[in-house]
């Protein structure tokens, strides 16, 4: 079992199980898994089933409540059936609280049954982002890019979704041709250097300098638990972008700390764009 994904409260975040067949193998087998949260709090999670195209109609894993393994938790039980058929079958984990420390994670414990007899089991820790970062209401999510100097904007909203104060929270844009979920795709960092960006500091659209090869640092600021801020970009192409450059994925990343933690907490958003 792989924890492969950002767990923030209300934000879906895939968890993966792998499988690997030795011998012969039950045509199905039942998949039960277990969260470790504190006590009173709750997450919904969704599967993935035969006939799952995308997760939008992934079917509602139905959890039962019991005391946990130690005071303080609850364990949160479901089980669903699936053919083994396959090396791969996925969650979908969406928790409904923040972190109250950093880092903090949510014990994932998985076993795989038939005919009595248990399979496999495995466990893992899925962390909670302490810190989200997301397109606000209208933002263009994807789209076009063009080369003619137009202008594209798009708004995001930095949240803080822990229990406490974070100070300090940054915020870091950056263009690649690579998504973030394909690991085969070569990234080219220096892209960014091919694209003009702007800030909007509630007054006026503001340059940001050209930048090699890393973020531009678009945001610095604290924010009080269940705070957030608002931060409008825009950005185009400029005449240096290669001509056999036809798409590009537009990141923002957010790192925040917890006062006091000695760690901090990062999440990202990313769209891609085709260029015109």
């Amino acid at each position: 079992m792989k924890a492969v994904d950002t767990y923030a409260h209300n934000r879906d975040g895939i968890l993966g199980l792998w499988l690997a067949m030795h011998g012969s193998a039950p045509a199905r087998a039942e998949v039960t898994v277990k969260f470790d949260v504190p006590t009173g709090k709750k997450l919904t999670a969704y599967y993935e089933t035969p006939k799952s195209e995308d997760w939008d109609h992934w079917p509602r894993l139905s959890l039962k409540s019991s005391p946990g393994p130690k005071a303080g938790l609850d364990t949160l039980t479901g089980s669903y059936s699936v053919p083994l058929d396959r090396d791969l079958w996925r969650l979908l984990v969406k928790p409904q609280y923040g972190p109250s420390t950093d880092p903090e994670t949510v014990p994932v414990h998985a076993s795989l049954t038939a005919g009595g007899r248990t399979l496999a089991t495995d466990t893992d820790h899925a962390a909670l982002a302490a810190v989200t970062v997301a397109p606000s209401n209208g933002t263009t999510s994807g789209g076009a890019l063009h080369r003619n100097g137009h202008w594209t904007e798009a708004d995001y909203t930095v949240t803080n979704v822990s229990t406490r104060r974070m100070s300090p929270v940054y915020a870091g844009f950056w263009i690649d041709q690579c998504n973030q979920d394909d690991i085969s795709c070569d990234s080219d960092p220096s892209l960014l250097e091919d694209f003009a960006i702007q800030k909007y500091d509630g007054h006026r659209w503001i340059s940001l300098p050209r930048s090699h090869r890393t973020a531009r640092r678009v945001l610095s600021t604290s924010l009080e638990a269940g705070a957030e801020a608002k931060l409008r970009l825009r950005f185009a192409p400029t005449a240096d972008l290669g001509k056999s450059v036809d798409g590009a994925t537009v990141y923002l990343g957010c790192t925040g700390k917890m006062t006091g933690a000695k760690r901090g907490s990062y999440n990202v958003d990313s769209q891609k764009y085709d260029i015109k």
